[in-house]
């Protein structure tokens, strides 16, 4: 591809986080790196994201392009009852991805909380997180960054929010700049996929 975009194989990220969960001796990593993880982490796609309009538009820019973010996880957003339901398929289910499905769900949230903006920040509110595996760090660590209940060996690794979470506006939000973001997003994922 000419995009520019070059793409680490799956194979060497696993490896990789394998090796600095050992070095660390931290199998939770993935959660420190995710709470404190800011939309220009993201390149194009972040800085996408900061000019939706409301939470649930950039919560739909992750499953429309979410492949440019991560080969290994499907994303998908179904709704129920006035809740919608952030859930990722483990697409490798590898012991590497533990970690990553963690690292991916936390910074998600955090994600959700810079764009809300720091009047709104405590008003992000979890109805609850699901992970199918067991817990790589003590309970505490997850209930404090997912500030809600956090659930293991489950069905699904998702995160429960209500709908009315999604519907708070994006401070940064600029119409103008989404829309050529968004073509530039469209023709990066068309050469990439």
């Amino acid at each position: 591809s000419n995009s520019g975009c070059e793409r680490f194989p799956l194979a060497s990220i696993e490896s990789l986080v394998l090796e600095l969960s050992e070095v660390t001796e931290n199998p939770s990593f993935g959660l420190d790196i995710g709470e404190f993880i800011h939309p220009s982490d993201y390149g194009i796609f972040g800085y996408t994201m900061m000019n939706c309009s409301t939470l649930a538009e950039a919560s739909k820019l992750v499953v429309d392009f979410g492949s440019l973010l991560n080969q290994s996880f499907s994303v998908t957003l179904p709704e129920s009852k006035g809740d919608m339901y952030f859930q990722l398929e483990d697409n490798s289910q590898t012991p590497a991805s533990r970690i990553l499905l963690e690292l991916y769900l936390s910074s998600v949230v955090q994600l959700g909380r810079f764009l809300a903006g720091p009047e709104m920040y405590e008003d992000v509110i979890l109805s609850e997180v699901h992970f199918q595996h067991s817990p790589l760090a003590d309970l505490r660590k997850y209930e404090r960054i997912f500030k809600c209940p956090v659930k293991f060996e489950q069905d699904k690794n998702q995160i429960i929010v209500s709908r009315n979470i999604l519907a708070k506006p994006i401070r940064s939000a600029s119409p103008k700049m989404l829309s050529m973001l968004l073509d530039k997003l469209t023709r990066l994922n068309d050469d990439v996929n």
